[in-house]
């Protein structure tokens, strides 16, 4: 009885190891053959398993991150300021507005958004209205230049995010300001 036991364990064992091996083997000829209509140069990924969309963001950031060349990886620029009531760019401006031309140019993946950002004083409504105004200027001043309008979008904040809450007049000209998000792919609506 016992030798009986041994054979049928030793038939269902080679048996085991017969299918494993043949499914393997199905693997790897799945594995060669390239589907149709795939150029060659496309390399097929591995899948990641995501669980989370938190998770998918992070492996779509990935991704987009290493499609992105050295050269055109999201730069931070420095705001810039406004006079009391005004919307003119002042010569510091236009540098700074001239550098990032110059970026964007270079990397035609890159949009950018615009923040408009006023002072306190003024009602909520003329606030947001100069602060469009400011953006919208260092957007034509980016389009002179030769960046494509489509790949600016402006917003104003007007008075409710500002950088300093003191209230004097060296605190009011940290707040008179345009600020530069950049973003690499699809992103602000565009």
């Amino acid at each position: 009885m016992e030798r009986g036991k041994f054979v049928r364990l030793f038939v269902i064992l080679s048996l085991l190891v017969f299918v494993m091996a043949c499914a393997k083997s199905q693997v790897k000829q799945q594995q060669a053959a390239k589907p149709s209509g795939v150029p060659e140069h496309v390399k097929e990924k591995e899948e990641v398993a995501v669980t989370t969309p938190q998770e998918a963001k992070s492996v779509m950031e990935k991704e987009l991150e290493s499609r992105v060349p050295a050269e055109c990886e999201v730069r931070h620029f420095p705001m810039i300021h406004f006079a009391f009531d005004s919307y003119e760019l002042n010569d510091e401006a236009k540098r700074i507005l001239t550098e990032i031309a110059e970026y964007m140019k270079k990397c035609p993946g890159v949009i950018l958004l615009i923040e408009g950002h006023c002072d306190e004083r003024g009602s909520n409504e003329y606030n947001l209205a100069l602060g469009w105004k400011r953006a919208n200027e260092a957007k034509k001043f980016l389009v002179s230049l030769g960046v494509d309008p489509d790949r600016i979008t402006t917003i104003s904040y007007g008075e409710e995010k500002p950088l300093c809450y003191e209230h004097n007049e060296a605190c009011w000209a940290k707040n008179r300001r345009d600020e530069f998000v950049f973003c690499v792919g699809k992103c602000f609506g565009k």
